[in-house]
């Protein structure tokens, strides 16, 4: 199902959704990795599917699988369904699992999408509980802004990071560490570029 749809939306996105990826060599061709990835739109899995070339098996919130055909179409695609207010202990075994068979593991560290005019939301602790709890590296994405019709996009993709077990500040260094990559590529376009669509440069709120 996975290579389906990548094979039928490829064009598709590319031509509609233009992106230029940088930093793709960061992740391993093979090999177990999580993915951190900021969350501005449903259309981030999508952008992310078609650009990326390894197969991304997606942690989703469970509210996602309320409609059969939507988990029926979730679960063909390798999305694990997680609770994130209480994560159960088949979630956890799920996720390590994918781990374990040297996969790539994609998580939103925010847990919801950003409608804010925050660079970041706050992040939850799983991405680098997992890290910790796997020896997985993980490596900071960076999608640049919400992805729209003919509006050229970047992702940006950083090195890995290793977190040592027991450190209560990984999910704070995580963050400030993609804090300052998409601050960074939002201040290279000022505040009269138009592709910043509702962003305004002034308006940035430091957290």
């Amino acid at each position: 199902m996975y290579r389906v749809l990548r094979i039928i939306f490829f064009l598709p996105i590319v031509l509609l959704m233009p992106c230029k990826i940088v930093g793709a060599k960061n992740i391993d061709k093979k090999g177990k990795v999580i993915l951190a990835i900021n969350h501005l739109t449903l259309l981030d899995v999508v952008i992310l599917i078609i650009y990326l070339k390894r197969r991304i098996y997606f942690v989703g919130k469970k509210e996602l699988f309320k409609n059969k055909f939507v988990k029926w179409f979730f679960k063909k695609m390798g999305v694990i369904p997680i609770d994130r207010e209480n994560m159960d202990i088949a979630t956890v075994k799920s996720i390590i699992q994918v781990l374990k068979d040297e996969h790539v593991l994609g998580i939103f560290p925010e847990g919801t999408r950003n409608k804010s005019d925050d660079v970041l939301l706050d992040f939850k602790d799983g991405t680098t509980l997992f890290a910790e709890r796997t020896g997985a590296p993980v490596v900071p994405i960076i999608i640049k802004r919400k992805p729209r019709l003919f509006v050229p996009n970047k992702v940006v993709i950083g090195e890995k990071i290793y977190f040592e077990k027991n450190n209560l500040d990984n999910t704070k260094n995580l963050r400030d560490i993609m804090y300052e990559m998409r601050l960074k590529e939002l201040r290279k376009n000022g505040k009269n570029d138009k592709r910043n669509d509702w962003w305004n440069i002034r308006n940035i709120r430091k957290r």
